[in-house]
């Protein structure tokens, strides 16, 4: 439904941004859904580019950040206002019901721009807006450009869409949307004969891990139909997203849809991509493309 109301609306449009116009809003308005928040689409997207500006750029919020910020924050204290007074079914309500004491501990300790520090309840909705579409839109967006740069992996795909599931694997290793996690070491450790001490703040590279010739074959190659593929873009251990399974949902089915209802889509060759400014994820701010004048119908 997501996907098929964005390709709606560049129907008829032969040049379009697939950044703004698809892999954007599929994943936002898909996690608004699930918290039961109106669609403010646009104070959503300015918050999320704030709180991804603020930590890959470190130092203090810009005036504006700081507007978006404090728009963000009245909203969502506004609406757990009406959802403690007025409960659904929707996962707000859910969290309220079942926050005990303790729960949120975590949310209420490192909060996001726009998030007092120890409110739990609204550390953790930011955190689901955020972690909900933000990476999800760069899986989508570099996703079809892979597909796009490499025309053979996309005429198999297509030739044999049941290779859609490890295609969206292959999707997430070549993309790995988070680039970099930083971790405390809990305890005296030894990597690679290299002692690291209890408390030693260390960076762990998922881009580096999914290029890693030990466990892919060719890792430098896209293959749709490579399997096994134990990449690490969603995590490992207790750090495992807990989102994995909607956002290979919300790839797949995006992509889906658009090679079924956009065949032939290239990139613009007016416009090139523009990377998203970030330490931390791999995406694009823009990616024009173009369909075909013959594709139009």
């Amino acid at each position: 439904r997501y996907a098929d109301e964005a390709i709606d609306g560049v129907a008829g449009s032969r040049h379009f941004d697939l950044v703004e116009d698809i892999a954007v809003p599929v994943p936002m308005r898909i996690i608004a859904d699930m918290l039961g928040l109106d669609a403010n689409y646009d104070l959503f997207r300015r918050w999320v580019n704030t709180v991804t500006g603020a930590v890959s750029r470190g130092g203090q919020p810009t005036d504006e950040e700081k507007q978006n910020a404090a728009e963000f924050e009245a909203f969502v204290r506004a609406t757990v206002k009406e959802r403690k007074e007025r409960p659904g079914d929707d996962l707000i309500s859910t969290l309220l019901a079942g926050s005990g004491e303790g729960v949120l501990d975590s949310f209420a300790r490192q909060p996001f721009p726009g998030v007092p520090r120890g409110d739990g309840v609204l550390g953790f909705i930011a955190f689901l807006v955020l972690a909900g579409s933000e990476t999800t839109r760069h899986a989508i967006s570099q996703g079809m450009r892979a597909l796009i740069e490499h025309p053979a992996e996309r005429e198999k795909l297509v030739a044999h869409p049941e290779l859609m599931e490890s295609a969206t694997e292959e999707i997430l290793r070549w993309t790995t949307p988070v680039r970099v996690m930083q971790r405390t070491v809990m305890r005296d450790t030894e990597l690679s004969e290299r002692k690291i001490e209890r408390g030693s703040r260390v960076l762990l590279l998922y881009h580096s891990a999914n290029r890693d010739e030990r466990v892919f074959e060719e890792p430098e190659h896209f293959r749709v139909d490579r399997s096994p593929n134990d990449h690490t873009s969603f995590g490992f251990g207790s750090h495992f997203c807990l989102g994995a399974n909607l956002a290979r949902m919300e790839i797949r089915v995006t992509l889906e849809r658009l090679l079924e209802r956009l065949p032939g889509l290239e990139l613009s060759p007016d416009a090139q991509p523009q990377r998203f400014a970030s330490s931390i994820v791999n995406g694009l701010s823009q990616l024009p493309v173009v369909l075909p004048a013959d594709a139009m119908g």
